[in-house]
């Protein structure tokens, strides 16, 4: 059975998008078979891999409406795009309006779950790309995964949003997801030149660290991301930091959080 992680912090900009698409780029690299969900309704991963999100029909949105009227499901697989091996089940703006149904749907914290549970057998990892905010399709999330990768930018600021996570984490652990645990923390946009990024990741170690060993610890992944202008360039162009400029810093980089994340299978 394949491993769902939820890519999350419910601050914005700090490179959710940008990490899922080349954590996943990278694994297909070492020869996983991975999924690409798209769980924002802005479409932005769906963008950063070379679609326009108002132009596509068949998206995550259709599967979570089916199971909320128990309409007959679509064939999921029929939905999925293959981009050189990477698979993604896209999204767009029409994700909005089904969140807001979501509400008031029979078991509505276990839609993304049933969904997706069938398809881990096909998968070796699935990762879900969450907006940044605290609503139902991010409890969905947290409800289906296995385990949440965290990116945090090296800022002050940016702990607060995952001090939030936090509690949402804990809740669902509590009410939803008794197994749901977190992946590890990864400091992106980040400038070892720059006292304040050097403060920031020794708060974060100071505050969670331990790598797992201690009780209560979180790992956090040794890789850092730099702040990169070529990953910026990759997403606008459709394609992710290997294929942009496999040579630079950046995809160096995101290789070595790969080893990182699949060390810990």
């Amino acid at each position: 059975m394949g491993k769902i992680i939820a890519v999350s912090n419910q601050k914005g900009g700090v490179g959710k998008t940008t990490s899922t698409l080349n954590i996943g780029a990278g694994l297909v690299k070492k020869g996983k078979k991975v999924l690409l969900l798209d769980l924002d309704p802005q479409g932005s991963l769906t963008t950063c891999m070379g679609f326009e999100p108002s132009e596509l029909e068949n998206t995550i949105a259709l599967l979570i409406d089916s199971f909320i009227r128990r309409s007959p499901i679509a064939d999921i697989q029929s939905l999925i795009i293959d981009i050189n091996g990477l698979h993604l089940l896209p999204s767009n703006i029409t994700l909005s309006v089904v969140e807001n149904a979501i509400v008031t749907a029979t078991s509505r914290e276990y839609i993304l779950k049933k969904i997706l549970t069938p398809l881990k057998e096909h998968y070796d990892y699935i990762l879900i790309d969450c907006l940044p905010s605290l609503g139902m399709l991010n409890l969905n999330a947290l409800t289906a995964c296995d385990s949440v990768l965290v990116p945090i930018k090296a800022q002050f600021l940016d702990l607060k949003g995952f001090e939030l996570l936090l509690d949402s984490i804990h809740l669902v652990k509590e009410e939803t997801n008794p197994n749901i645990a977190i992946e590890g923390i990864v400091l992106t946009m980040y400038d070892d030149r720059l006292k304040l990024a050097k403060k920031v990741s020794e708060a974060i170690e100071r505050a969670y660290g331990g790598n797992g060993i201690e009780e209560g610890a979180i790992k956090i992944f040794e890789t850092r991301i730099s702040t990169s202008t070529k990953a910026a360039e990759a997403s606008v162009t459709g394609k992710s930091i290997y294929d942009y400029d496999k040579a630079c810093k950046t995809a160096d980089e995101y290789e070595r959080l790969v080893m990182e994340v699949i060390a810990l299978e």
